[in-house]
């Protein structure tokens, strides 16, 4: 959300995407959000048609995560590119634009919560981990977190906010700022938190051998995430008055990073790397498979 006020409060000189210049970098951009979108399409059928090894709970919660990373890679390119490249967008359009990615950027982050609870249900209640219930606590939590986000960004962006100066972008209110402000402090509290937890369970859980990968993995995962949302925070707060085009470059630049680097990630875990191998190797004994199938058939 800071980020759309941020784009929308700076001078128009003061934009990554908008200068011929930077053509070059609009097309990069295409290229990766096609490529994370891809990626993320790849992981989903691949945990999807290995859920089995995952178990229905943690199955769940990675397909919820990476769900929202591809579609919020779809939106990274609306709202960084599109919106600022067409001079012609609708009212509606824009604001249609902005609502899904500030709901998607956000929905990525406590998308990780079901993902953390996941491995703590497992670590400390074992027996309660296969069950049916936790199954349901799984799809409730989720929708609530979902839920969440859509009407925390729809109250900011539509009760709280005016159209910006400049293109496609919003200019909130003072008091939407610091509400936003408060409640990126309370999830940063809360992730520091889960980190913990994890980290405590990596330690102690040393005979959990099949948890150690995917644990390990995550915990690296959330921390580069708390330190992708830590530093915008700090940046928004900190450096505000004084922002120059070499500053927001930066910014943005780390973040675009971050972005990128975030679903390569997911392949430093041995069993979603065990379920890819699965999936290839199953695609291609159907190769094989087929032209023998038809040679058989022709000597018949």
């Amino acid at each position: 959300m800071e980020d759309i006020q941020m784009t929308a409060d700076c001078d128009s000189n003061i934009s990554l995407f908008r200068y011929e210049a930077d053509e070059w970098l609009n097309f990069f951009v295409r290229v990766v959000t096609i490529l994370i979108f891809l990626l993320n399409v790849f992981l989903i059928a691949a945990i999807f048609l290995d859920r089995k090894s995952h178990g229905k709970t943690r199955t769940l919660s990675l397909l919820n995560y990476m769900l929202n990373y591809a579609l919020f890679a779809l939106l990274y390119y609306f709202q960084n590119v599109h919106a600022r490249v067409t001079r012609d967008l609708s009212q509606s359009s824009c604001l249609f634009i902005i609502l899904s990615y500030a709901f998607l950027k956000e929905g990525h982050k406590y998308s990780l919560f079901p993902v953390c609870i996941d491995f703590i249900v497992k670590y400390f209640k074992p027996s309660k981990y296969e069950n049916k219930s936790f199954l349901r606590t799984q799809f409730i939590l989720i929708g609530i977190f979902w839920a969440f986000v859509l009407i925390k960004e729809l109250v900011i962006i539509l009760a709280f906010s005016e159209p910006g100066a400049y293109g496609c972008s919003v200019h909130l209110h003072i008091n939407s700022k610091l509400a936003a402000f408060v409640i990126a402090i309370l999830l940063t509290i809360a992730m520091l938190v889960f980190i913990g937890l994890l980290i405590y369970i990596a330690i102690k859980g040393k005979e959990c051998e099949m948890m150690k990968s995917p644990l390990i993995t995550f915990v690296i995962f959330v921390i580069l995430v708390v330190i992708l949302h830590l530093g915008k925070t700090l940046f928004y707060v900190g450096l505000w008055g004084a922002i120059t085009y070499n500053i927001f470059f930066t910014y943005k630049l780390v973040h675009f990073v971050g972005f990128l680097l975030l679903p390569f990630l997911w392949f430093f875990d041995a069993t979603i790397r065990r379920s890819i191998r699965k999936l290839c190797s199953g695609k291609r004994k159907k190769t094989v498979a087929t032209p023998s199938l038809e040679l058989t058939t022709e000597l018949n």
